[in-house]
């Protein structure tokens, strides 16, 4: 709650409610209520249920993936040392999953040695085959080659000699004519065959050479690439089977260690020494809403289960300023705290920090703004624990001398504020204002107005349907902003 004390120079101890009608004199039968703009002072003091909480804590937090329940935690408030258990969650279902996971993995991880042991005999067979099959295809046609080539002159020493003694035969044969004997009939017989088969043979060979070296051509200029990308196409294709094992064994070992990981953090233990302190959401007004960290409590991943707060540190009020005093609100402002726990006397705070943007609005007060602010206990006495509500009253600075308005008066429209201003013929006239700080009631005006002047109470029947359509469409006013 925001207690709203505005203060005229005349009477500082008037009521609000008296100062929101007529203060104008004489008013004619058919006019609206007005009011005399004249100066004074204008405060506020801010009132509002808090929490107490540390300034810092070691928060613990689910890291299960998706949904788990806790089985076992120790009650809030305990005191505990660090790596003591707090807080076990459910892994039976985890555990479960582990065990196939184990059978996937290794699994993944046989796949991938075979598919590397395909690649290490695919590169053994590029190597044997450049540094051995085909170095001895290439020696056995060079072979066949200088056999073809020897076998040639052998051939032609043959081929000379028998033509050699073809001549010497008939040499002999010429003298005695028509003398020959049987045996040199058959003599000349023989060396004609022997002639002739000593040429077939020299054909034959020079073919036999022609091939073998077109066989060599064959086997340099094609077989050999061929066969060489062949198994270089197998080894490549080895490698990116073995690189697609690899990847799956690699992501069944990283879901194993995930399942691992998150079983270990179904024990939650003590990150230091500390009072634990459950992490349920509790309204603006410190009643706490139900538990969401209890035994049997369903908890979701990253959120947070309890925290340690660090005692030896001055301990702060968490509490919620509604916008429309927010701008009062500054950091180093003195506040007075109750606590519930301690009845004998207020405690000292400060204004330590107020939150730039608004809470998110909740479906109960959808259309309430309200900022979180920080005050930080002085010097607060033993025994004092986060959880413990409290009630915060912050005195903020009083305006001296300023001009105000009730807040009723001012219609928005144009992006800008107006008041309906009462002009020497007795009449209306609207007038754009700017506007400061407002204690939910009355209003600070910067610039339009003068002291003296009169303006409607509830100008709302002094608009006119242009105006009313201006209303109609315009954006809503701004939220005020925290000063820093």
């Amino acid at each position: 709650m925001a207690r709203g004390i505005p203060l005229l120079a005349q009477n500082e101890a008037a009521v609000l409610a008296p100062r929101l009608k007529s203060n104008a004199d004489a008013p004619r039968a058919d006019d609206p209520p007005s009011y005399v703009v004249k100066p004074g002072k204008l405060g506020v003091t801010v009132e509002e249920g808090g929490l107490l909480e540390a300034t810092q804590n070691q928060d613990v937090f689910c890291q299960v993936a998706g949904q788990t329940v806790i089985i076992s935690i120790v009650p809030d408030g305990t005191r505990v040392a660090k790596g003591e258990l707090v807080c076990e969650l459910d892994s039976a279902a985890l555990k479960d999953q582990l065990t196939n996971q184990y059978i996937a993995t290794s699994g993944a991880e046989a796949a991938y040695q075979n598919a590397k042991l395909t690649q290490e005999v695919a590169e053994i067979a590029v190597a044997e085959y450049t540094g051995g099959i085909y170095p001895q295809e290439l020696q056995t046609v060079k072979a066949e080659i200088a056999a073809a080539e020897m076998a040639i002159q052998k051939a032609e020493v043959r081929k000379d000699r028998t033509l050699h003694a073809r001549k010497l035969l008939n040499e002999l044969l010429a003298v005695k004519r028509d003398n020959k004997t049987v045996g040199e009939v058959i003599a000349d017989l023989d060396i004609d065959d022997r002639l002739e088969v000593t040429i077939e043979n020299l054909a034959r060979e020079k073919i036999a050479l022609e091939l073998a070296k077109v066989k060599q051509i064959v086997l340099e200029k094609f077989t050999s690439q061929m066969k060489t990308k062949e198994l270089q196409s197998d080894v490549e294709k080895a490698k990116s089977n073995m690189l697609a094992k690899e990847q799956t064994w690699d992501l069944e070992k990283k879901k194993q260690a995930k399942l691992e990981f998150q079983i270990k953090n179904c024990r939650l233990l003590a990150p230091g020494d500390g009072v634990v302190v459950y992490a349920n959401d509790t309204s603006r007004f410190g009643a706490s809403r139900p538990p969401q960290i209890e035994e049997g409590a369903v908890v979701r991943e990253r959120q947070k289960i309890f925290s340690l707060p660090d005692l030896s540190r001055p301990l702060r009020v968490n509490v919620k300023i509604p916008d429309s005093v927010i701008e009062w609100v500054t950091r180093g402002l003195s506040a007075r705290i109750k606590l519930d726990e301690v009845v004998d006397k207020p405690l000292v705070g400060t204004v330590e920090g107020i939150a730039p943007l608004p809470d998110p609005s909740s479906s109960s007060t959808p259309n309430a703004r309200f900022y979180t602010a920080h005050i930080t206990i002085e010097d607060g006495p033993a025994g004092l624990i986060p959880g413990m509500t409290a009630q915060v009253e912050i005195r903020t600075p009083e305006l001296e001398n300023v001009l105000y308005l009730p807040v009723p008066s001012v219609v928005y429209y144009d992006r800008s504020d107006h008041v309906a201003v009462k002009n020497n013929d007795g009449g209306f006239e609207w007038r754009k204002v700017t506007l400061g700080l407002s204690d939910g009631y009355l209003i600070e005006v910067k610039e339009g107005l003068q002291s003296g002047e009169v303006i409607a109470l509830e100008p709302a029947p002094l608009l006119n349907k242009g105006q009313k359509f201006k209303i109609s469409i315009s954006p809503p006013r701004p939220a005020p902003q925290p000063r820093p």
